[in-house]
């Protein structure tokens, strides 16, 4: 089957552009019905393409839960065995546990105030939730504006 650029191309020769007359009629019929199939097709290759996003989706949250119940229980566990090993090493044939030192850095919230600039990551980013409803009350906001648009519903 041709590609919808290809049938609009050939719906417009089937029309005379100065006159506006159709030049053929049973070609132009045809053309408009695969027209629609195309479109039809198209439509019903993005409901598929929503569908497997969504199924995809769920998956993923599926598998977060997963994870996140893997990471409770293996955090649950690390903390039995260290509470029964005290610090102390254990080996076997199959297994060694064993502590090292490490050094890392804890802020306390009070001191974050009290940090250099150089030291401080800030991140700012509109809240647009905030801001729509504040436009949509009349109040206006510099650089800011509702705007229209539509979306396609493909059921």
């Amino acid at each position: 089957m041709a590609t919808l650029y290809e049938i609009n191309r050939d719906i417009m020769s089937c029309i005379d552009l100065e006159s506006g007359e159709i030049i053929d009629y049973q070609k132009l019929e045809k053309l408009q019905l695969d027209k629609q199939t195309k479109l039809e097709n198209i439509a019903l290759w993005i409901k598929n393409i929503r569908s497997d996003i969504k199924a995809y989706e769920d998956e993923e949250k599926a598998f977060k839960n997963k994870k996140d119940a893997a990471r409770r229980q293996l955090d649950s566990l690390e903390s039995l065995l260290g509470a029964e090993l005290a610090g102390e090493k254990f080996k076997t044939a199959k297994v060694s546990v064993y502590y090292t030192k490490r050094t890392a850095v804890e802020v306390s919230d009070l001191a974050v105030e009290a940090l250099p600039r150089k030291y401080l990551r800030v991140s700012i980013s509109p809240a647009k939730q905030e801001l729509k409803k504040a436009l949509e009350n009349g109040e206006v906001i510099e650089g800011c504006q509702l705007v229209e648009s539509t979306s396609m519903v493909i059921r």
